[in-house]
């Protein structure tokens, strides 16, 4: 079932601990730099739940978010909450360039695939 599994993992994704954000002196903003490399292969993205675009408060602003399913092979281990996913090639040109979060990360004894859960902030 791993194989099968596997199988239909079409997109490519890369998952790396939180970076740090830096002041660029060139341009003022400042811009996060990648953590380290957690896993970098293959992978199914799928969105699981779609916004009604009512936005919720975080941190003082509202933002709206929604949740995604990433599966990748169940040998990929240290994905923990709070790694950041983004997703470098898929069969769906939207989901290409996503930067997603993980929020929840599990196992299973008979697992054929690992499921983490993730979401965006669309702003």
């Amino acid at each position: 079932m791993q194989a099968t599994h596997e199988l239909i993992m079409l997109g490519t994704v890369k998952i790396n601990k939180p970076g740090t954000r830096v002041l660029d002196r060139e341009t003022g903003e400042y811009v996060e730099t990648p953590g380290p490399l957690v896993y970098e292969g293959k992978a199914a993205t799928q969105e699981v739940t779609r916004t009604d675009g009512s936005p919720t408060v975080a941190g003082g602003q509202d933002v709206t978010t929604r949740t995604y399913t990433i599966k990748v092979p169940v040998t990929v281990v240290g994905v923990a909450v709070d790694d950041v996913i983004t997703v470098a090639t898929d069969p769906d040109p939207a989901l290409i360039g996503k930067r997603l979060t993980v929020t929840m990360t599990g196992g299973q004894t008979f697992a054929t695939a690992r499921r983490l859960i993730a979401t965006d902030n669309l702003g």
